[in-house]
Order: C-alpha cells, then sequence, then structure tokens
C-alpha cells in the first residue's frame, strides 16, 4: 500500500497528515534501537515493514505531512492469531502458564490503539511530521497477571503454572511440528524466547504528550474482549461477565 501510494503519486492530492502503519518488529523484540531508522527484523512480516518505512522516508513525490506509526502486539475484538489463542485457550481451561514469563511486555488494546492513531490525524500537521510513533498502552503488562485476570473473569481462579522443565520440553514439540508443517503449535522456542523478553522499554512520550489519557484500561479491554467473543459464539456466555461500561476510564 506504500509503495503505490508513493508511486502512483496520490499522496500529493491529500490534504491531510498520512498516519503510515508500520510495526514495532522492523527490530526482534529483544533489540531497542538507538534510532528510529535502525533496522534488525527477525520475520518476513519484520522486513516488509522495514522496507515499506524506508520507502516512506526516502520518497521525493509526497507533497504532505506523514508521521510513521509502529504498533506492538495488539489485542481485542476482531483480533486473530496469537492473541485470539492465547483467550481461547484460558477460555477452555487448557492454558498453562509457562514458568519464567514474569518479565513486563509492551502490549496495545484495540481501543487505545485506535484512540491514538485518531489523535494523531487530529494532530497539527508540523509538529508530528516524519516523526516515529510507537502505539501501545502506556502500563506494561506481565503475562501471568494478564492470564489470571482473564481467568478469574471466566472460571473465578488463577491459571495453572506449567513447570520449567515441561515449558522447554512442549516449545520443542513446537518447534518440531512447526518444523513437519503446523502453521501455529501452542508454543515454539521462538515463542517462548518472546514471552520472557522485557519489551516495556519502548519510547511512548511523544505519543503520550498527544493521546494522554487512554480510554481503556488493561481490565475494561479484557473485559470488551471478552463480551464480543461471547457475542460472536467463541465463549460461552454461562462463564462470568462483568459491566464493560462501568470499568471504563473516564
Amino acid at each position: 500500500l506504500s509503495r503505490g501510494m508513493l508511486y502512483a503519486g496520490l499522496v500529493r492530492k491529500l490534504g491531510s497528515t498520512i498516519v503510515f502503519l508500520s510495526t514495532k518488529l522492523v527490530c526482534r523484540n529483544d533489540h531497542m534501537p538507538s534510532s528510529v531508522d535502525e533496522y534488525c527484523p527477525d520475520t518476513t512480516y519484520g522486513e516488509s515493514k522495514a522496507l515499506g518505512e524506508k520507502m516512506v522516508r526516502r520518497s521525493t513525490t509526497m507533497r504532505c505531512e506523514w508521521c510513521l506509526a509502529r504498533p506492538t502486539g495488539i489485542w481485542g475484538p476482531w483480533f486473530g492469531m496469537p492473541y485470539r489463542r492465547y483467550f481461547e485457550l484460558i477460555a477452555s481451561d487448557s492454558y498453562r502458564q509457562p514458568a519464567g514469563t514474569g518479565a513486563p511486555k509492551s502490549f496495545g488494546y484495540i481501543g487505545n490503539v485506535v484512540f491514538q492513531i485518531h489523535r494523531l490525524l487530529d494532530e497539527p500537521a508540523d509538529p508530528i511530521h516524519r516523526q516515529t510513533f510507537y502505539l501501545a498502552d502506556y502500563e506494561p503488562v506481565v503475562i501471568s497477571e494478564w492470564s489470571n485476570l482473564i481467568s478469574q473473569k471466566l472460571h473465578q481462579r488463577n491459571v495453572r503454572i506449567l513447570p520449567g522443565p515441561l515449558v522447554r520440553l512442549a516449545a520443542l514439540g513446537g518447534d518440531l511440528l512447526k518444523h513437519m508443517g503446523f502453521d501455529h503449535p501452542p508454543m515454539t522456542s521462538y515463542r517462548l524466547r518472546n514471552m520472557r523478553v522485557d519489551t516495556s522499554g519502548i519510547p511512548l512520550n511523544n505519543i503520550r504528550q498527544i493521546a494522554d489519557p487512554l480510554p481503556y484500561t488493561l481490565e475494561s479491554g479484557v473485559d470488551e474482549t471478552l463480551n464480543w467473543m461471547r457475542h460472536e459464539g467463541i465463549i460461552d456466555w454461562r462463564s462470568r461477565t462483568s459491566n464493560v461500561r462501568g470499568s471504563l476510564n473516564t
């Protein structure tokens, strides 16, 4: 999409700021770049987004203001892999929290990220022109605490813990399944490594100056997501619910 817009010259016809959506994965999860134009992706998806960013930065055809936005892991209604599967496993009481995954993470609830994008589009163009913004909730999340929050709302108990040796065995088994052609094993060495990496250090000061406070807390995002999953028939209505509106930030 970025290349099509740039080469067709369409951006010269637009009168407002363009927000080009990229990803945090232009650098691998365990690396914090020293500048916004440093790239070290370790996935094909990240490589494609890094190429898109470079095209935007080097473009000589744009005659409008623009900025780059790098969402982190985004979850919430209408989500897909891997976060939907994560919620489904907890809902079916099949999820086991891997031991040793207490590192804080930067995630973004979809309602908050949409709010941030809207604020970027509404912002005067000059302060954000050619800037790079990470999009995420401002409070880091510990996966075990998030898992327990979801499980308490569905089953009124915390998730069970999978001991370290079994975690490593499950990751190796998932590697084997992936090698055999399975698309989404529940655990792989790559996924386990990502779960154990602290990703809470991404710079959020510039987006926070534009979009603060965010409209959703972690709990209200979980409530809204579970209610959406019930409406879609993904999980059972008999599991306990809570008042989403009552838990939104005001």
